[in-house]
């Protein structure tokens, strides 16, 4: 963790930096700094003939205007181009690749970033940002790591909109790494650079909506989501609308207000029904399912949950997995719910699933079958590490309380204490 948190301020002082302004006026320096020390030269043996070494330091430094480098066809520019091997269209063009990257992620269109658009490029950091962003989608967290480590060397080297859309996906890559809190304040970097370039990030306003919400933080989710919402419909992103929709109804009926809810469930439903291509009807279905069983309507939650998990395509929704299982024991229907438990451990689950599911299991286990040192072990020593990890208040919650719990049933007080203190701790960490 210490590490990670060295990593974090250099990358605010770098944001910092960017944010002053510094780095637009060297973005053309940026990238003929990149091309000499790519191929190894020294700033004598680029200058020689051109113009004086202090003159070329400078031009990298952003401290020449770049007007006045481009002052004739046999410019100065143009001659360490042509030294450096490198073109007009590159150096000028040299961030259109990522409103390129932007704009196949609001359509959903993941193969143009993994198709190396980036070694059109001369630069080496920009081949590392096009390689880390594959596999980042691609979840690849081994080949992610080995180029964020290139990456965290040419950092420097990165332009505003390239360092933007870096550490968001930076975030994404601790999300992956179950560093739910590091994730976030590396979104929140990318935040900043966004609002200094006047570029709102719908991708990274979602992305911040749903780690609000996770962490408690309703009203700010709320202010992220309506923000991302506003920006996918005027993009006409059809799939992110309809997950950002879905969200909202989702976090709507957790903060146990319906109001306006079926009406959404309506407009969500009748586009589904008539094409699902991103895969989402089970989620809107697991949705569905939350609103009837908030409304106490437990059979017709129990069909649409049911109906999620069922889908016929193949794919459903974790979210009903576990929501279902739930439900059961809150109306102690066991037979079902054992049922239930006996199918999911069956299925290719993520790890937080799979806790959950675990925690139900020992939940609904008869006393006789049921050993409380297990459970208070599966509680210690698997449960509230991957909810801290995913920075998951519900259910860090939930375990905490049933490890108080079964702590006091055992009169074993200054343990049941220790973990109250060691919530509110996590609880404020993540607050902060």
């Amino acid at each position: 963790m210490g590490t990670f948190r060295k990593q974090l301020e250099k990358s605010r002082v770098n944001a910092g930096e960017i944010i002053r302004g510094k780095v637009n006026n060297r973005d053309v320096g940026f990238f003929i700094k990149e091309a000499r020390i790519r191929l190894d030269h020294t700033l004598d043996e680029v200058a020689n003939g051109i113009c004086a070494p202090s003159y070329l330091s400078k031009i990298e430094a952003g401290l020449v205007p770049i007007k006045s480098v481009i002052a004739s066809e046999n410019s100065i520019f143009s001659q360490l181009i042509d030294r450096l091997q490198i073109t007009i269209p590159e150096v000028m063009g040299c961030c259109r690749w990522v409103d390129t990257l932007k704009g196949s992620l609001i359509r959903n269109d993941v193969a143009i970033v993994k198709n190396d658009v980036a070694s059109k490029f001369a630069c080496e950091h920009q081949r590392n940002l096009n390689g880390f962003f594959g596999a980042v989608l691609d979840a690849k967290c081994q080949v992610a790591t080995d180029l964020k480590k290139n990456l965290d060397k040419l950092e420097e080297y990165l332009l505003v909109e390239e360092a933007q859309v870096y550490y968001l996906f930076v975030g994404i890559y601790f999300e992956q790494m179950m560093e739910a809190v590091i994730a976030f304040e590396y979104y929140k970097l990318s935040l900043e650079l966004a609002s200094y370039m006047q570029k709102p990030d719908p991708y990274l306003l979602q992305r911040m909506a749903k780690h609000s919400f996770k962490i408690g933080k309703v009203y700010s989710g709320f202010s992220y989501l309506d923000e991302a919402l506003d920006l996918f419909e005027k993009l006409y992103a059809s799939k992110w609308l309809v997950e950002c929709q879905l969200i909202w109804c989702k976090e709507k009926l957790g903060a146990s207000d319906a109001r306006g809810v079926g009406l959404m469930l309506e407009r969500i439903g009748s586009k589904l029904d008539y094409e699902d291509p991103f895969l989402q009807y089970a989620q809107f279905l697991n949705v569905k399912a939350l609103f009837y069983k908030q409304a106490g309507e437990f059979d017709l939650a129990e069909m649409y949950y049911l109906q999620s998990l069922n889908e016929a395509k193949g794919y459903f929704s974790e979210d009903s997995v576990v929501e279902l299982a739930e439900m059961y024991l809150f109306k102690r229907e066991i037979t079902k719910m054992k049922k239930h438990l006996e199918w999911a451990a069956g299925c290719d689950l993520s790890l937080s699933v799979r806790n959950k599911i675990k925690y139900y299991r020992f939940k609904s286990a008869e006393p006789a079958e049921n050993s409380n040192l297990e459970f208070e072990k599966f509680l210690q020593k698997e449960a509230i590490n991957q909810a801290v990890s995913e920075a998951d208040m519900q259910y860090l919650d939930v375990y905490g309380k049933s490890l108080i719990s079964a702590y006091s049933q055992r009169r074993k007080l200054s343990l049941a204490m220790k973990t109250y203190e060691m919530l509110e701790g996590y609880k404020c960490e993540f607050s902060h």
